[in-house]
């Protein structure tokens, strides 16, 4: 018997992962919180639920198994946390109404299975950090065309690092009016290197 009755989940921290099949067909399952001491989602583990509009995956899941999220018809948004390095084949297939997927990695998962976004619609659209290595806007990868950027301060900024202490070495920002950060990395910023804000056509 399914848990057709199940309208909201919370995992704990503690959480290490969420097996197979664990939540499948969970028809009135409108949200979920992922513990950040989960690292993976079970081949199936939120299949086929169709109330489920949005999923956050936290930084600390390294793969989302296969059929993870197959047919969650009302699912439109996907954030996908820094530590994803794996995402199966079919994880988010037949998930008709999904227009977003977040990454918050500045690294691109290396494994991406076969139709991991089949039969979602062609509108659908990623988003990742401006300095990350995933494609700019209106390149595909695997399948997925890339639209806007993400801009925060903590990524609109090339910096190395010196005895503890940050220097940015490029602005890579949107334009506009720009407030240099105390901080990034969490490094204190010392210095802004020559010609770093040198060619800022935007």
């Amino acid at each position: 018997n399914y848990c057709t009755a199940l309208t909201s989940v919370t995992i704990p921290v503690s959480g290490t992962s969420i097996g197979a099949f664990a939540f499948s067909s969970c028809t009135s399952l409108t949200s979920v919180s992922i513990g950040s001491g989960v690292d993976s989602i079970g081949d199936h583990a939120f299949s086929y639920c169709s109330a489920l509009t949005s999923v956050s995956i936290p930084d600390g899941v390294t793969t989302i198994n296969a059929y993870a999220f197959v047919v969650c018809t009302s699912l439109t948004s996907v954030s996908i946390g820094s530590g994803v390095d794996s995402i199966l084949s079919d994880a988010f297939r037949g998930c008709y109404r999904l227009t977003s997927i977040t990454f918050y990695g500045k690294i691109a998962p290396t494994s991406i299975g076969t139709d991991w976004i089949l039969e979602t619609p062609s509108t659908i659209r990623g988003h990742a950090y401006v300095d990350s290595n995933f494609p700019a806007p209106g390149y595909v990868w695997h399948g997925l065309t890339f639209g806007t950027v993400i801009f925060t301060p903590e990524h609109n900024y090339t910096y190395s690092v010196s005895g503890g202490q940050a220097t940015i070495t490029h602005y890579i920002g949107a334009g506009g009016a720009v407030n240099i950060p105390s901080t990034l990395g969490g490094y204190p910023v010392v210095a802004l290197a020559d010609w770093s804000f040198t060619k800022c056509y935007l």
